[in-house]
C-alpha cells in the first residue's frame, strides 16, 4: 500500500464563513487559537499580517479576502489559525471552525468548474469540489495557495519587531489605526488583550523546543478507554466499509477490507488487551498501522485528537492498571483530566496468531 496516496486521500475539512474547505492532511502541521497579527505593509490586502510562530515568521491569509470576499466582521476569539506546511514553508490560513480529518473516496472527487480570462484557463486556488453528506467541499491547490512573495525577503527589523504593535491609538488617528492595523478593527479592549497574550505565547522559543522533541499521539476510543497511539506508526484513518470475512483465521481478525484498491486486514484488538465488551458493540472505524513492511487496520470506535507529549512526561503504567494487558502497554499520557494507556500496537499486531502476509 503506497503511503503517499493514502496520505492524499484525507483532508481537513474546515469552514470560513459558512463555507466548506479542505486541504490534504499530508501539509497540515497544526491547528491553534487565532493570535495577533503584525501587519506587513505593501503586502497583497489577503495577508492579513504576520505571527512569530515559536521564532519562524509565518505570513497569514485570510481565506475570504483571497477568494475575493468582504470583511464584514471583527476577527472573534473562537476563530483559529491553521498552520500548513509546504517543503521549508509555512502558511497560516484564518478559519472559522475545523471539522476535523475524514477520508474522501476517489468517487467522491472532480474537478471545479474552469474559468476562462481573456481565452486563457487560469490555474485558480479551488481546483477539485468533494460531494459529502454534508454537501459540497472545495479542495484547495497547495501550489496555488503558497504563491505569495518570499517571506525570506523580511528585514531582521521587522522580523524583530513582530508583535509589539502599539496600545489603542490617539481618537484623531483611529480611522488611520483602522488602514494600518486592520486586524485590531472593531475589538474590544479585552479581545484585543487576549489576542495579544496568544501572540505572545506563540513566540516562546521554549514551546518550539518542547515540540522539537514532542511525540505525537493520536487519541482514540476504543470500548468505553481512552488510549494513545503513536502517529509514527500510524497511516491514517479510515471507516469500516465492504468487510468481507477471512477464511480460517481466528475470530481476532475481522475480515478485509478495500482500501483505495488495496486489500486491509482489520483486527479487533479489544480481547488481545483484556478490555471488556459485548458482541453487540461493533466498532465502525479503522486506526491504519505500518507493521514492518504492510499495513493492518485496528477496529476503533472513534479517534478524538492528536496531542504532543514531551517523553519525560509519560509515566510508567501503574501496579493498578488490571483492565488492559500491561504487556503492550508502553506508558500513561495525560489527555485534558484523564490519563490514557500508550498501547504498543506494533508489537501487539506481531503475535503470530495476528499475522495475515499480504502485498504491501
Amino acid at each position: 500500500m503506497n503511503t503517499q496516496s493514502m496520505l492524499a486521500s484525507f483532508y481537513l475539512i474546515f469552514k470560513v464563513k459558512e463555507m466548506q474547505f479542505g486541504v490534504t492532511a499530508a501539509i497540515v502541521q497544526e491547528i491553534v487559537r487565532l493570535p495577533e497579527l503584525s501587519p506587513l505593509e505593501e503586502a497583497p490586502v489577503y495577508i492579513q499580517g504576520l505571527v512569530n510562530l515559536r521564532g519562524k515568521v509565518m505570513p497569514v491569509l485570510d481565506l475570504n479576502l483571497r477568494l475575493g470576499g468582504q470583511r464584514t466582521h471583527p476577527y472573534r476569539l473562537t476563530d483559529a489559525l491553521l498552520i500548513l506546511r509546504r517543503k521549508d514553508k509555512l502558511l497560516g490560513i484564518i478559519i472559522n471552525e475545523a471539522l476535523g480529518m475524514v477520508e474522501l473516496p476517489p468517487d467522491s472527487v472532480e474537478p471545479a468548474p474552469g474559468f476562462e480570462e481573456e481565452g486563457v484557463t487560469k490555474p485558480h486556488l479551488l481546483n477539485m469540489v468533494a460531494k459529502t453528506n454534508d454537501g459540497l467541499t472545495m479542495l484547495l491547490d497547495q501550489a496555488q495557495l503558497f504563491r505569495f512573495a518570499p517571506i525570506e525577503a523580511l528585514s531582521p527589523e521587522l522580523i524583530e519587531g513582530l508583535g509589539t504593535i502599539e496600545d489603542e491609538p490617539p481618537e484623531d488617528e483611529a480611522q488611520e489605526a483602522v488602514k494600518r492595523y486592520p486586524f485590531f478593527h472593531g475589538m474590544t479592549a479585552e479581545e484585543k488583550q487576549a489576542f495579544r497574550e496568544r501572540s505572545q505565547q506563540l513566540q516562546k522559543n521554549l514551546v518550539s523546543e518542547d515540540l522539537q522533541n514532542a511525540i505525537p499521539l493520536a487519541v482514540i476510543r476504543l470500548a468505553g478507554e481512552s488510549l494513545a497511539v503513536e502517529m509514527e506508526v500510524t497511516e491514517g484513518f479510515a471507516s469500516i466499509t465492504g468487510l468481507t470475512p477471512i477464511p480460517c483465521c481466528p475470530p481476532h481478525i475481522m475480515g478485509s477490507m478495500n482500501l483505495r484498491g488495496d486489500s486491509l486486514t482489520v483486527v479487533d484488538v479489544r480481547e488481545l488487551l483484556n478490555i471488556p465488551h459485548t458482541k453487540h458493540e461493533t466498532p465502525e472505524n479503522i486506526i491504519i498501522i505500518r507493521c514492518s513492511n504492510y499495513f493492518l487496520g485496528v477496529a476503533i470506535d472513534e479517534v478524538v485528537d492528536v496531542i504532543h507529549v514531551r517523553p519525560e512526561s509519560i509515566n510508567k503504567v501503574p501496579d493498578t492498571i488490571d483492565v488492559l494487558d500491561r504487556s503492550y502497554l508502553k506508558g500513561m499520557a495525560t489527555y485534558k483530566k484523564e490519563m490514557l494507556a500508550l498501547v504498543d500496537l506494533p508489537t501487539l499486531l506481531a503475535k503470530p496468531e495476528l499475522t495475515v502476509h499480504e502485498e504491501p
